[in-house]
């Protein structure tokens, strides 16, 4: 009999790339079977982390799926919201449009790394 474990990664907290796939190898630990994991969490969004990421993290199971759950960027929406920028204003655009609760976190995400000079605008994406 195969064993199938549904579990949790959470990201919050983690500052580097290497400190999630360390999460996962943990998590991912002594178990046998299979797996699913779902990440989850408030991330910081310096890292630069992608799903394919994860999956070259060395484990003991026979199949490991890997996917996104509710992914929070750590900014501080409301220190940004009052700052007399660009971004600031872009926040409160984002904040005041008429969006879905997906739809906005989404923009949020891809909005700020832009204006952060980041290339990869939607890493979870």
């Amino acid at each position: 009999m195969t064993e199938a474990h549904d579990l949790t990664l959470s990201v919050t907290g983690s500052s580097s790339q290497q400190e999630v796939r360390d999460r996962l190898r943990v998590l991912t630990g002594n178990r046998r079977g299979v797996a699913r994991v779902t990440v989850e969490g408030e991330f910081d969004p310096r890292v630069d982390l992608h799903v394919g990421d994860l999956m070259d993290v060395p484990h003991g199971l026979d199949g490991l799926l890997v996917r996104l759950g509710q992914l929070r960027p750590a900014y501080d929406l409301r220190v940004i919201a009052e700052e007399p920028t660009i971004r600031g204003q872009f926040v409160r655009d984002v904040l005041g449009a008429e969006l879905d609760e997906e739809d906005r976190r989404r923009v949020l995400l891809v909005g700020l790394r832009a204006l952060e000079g980041q290339t990869e605008l939607d890493p979870f994406g």
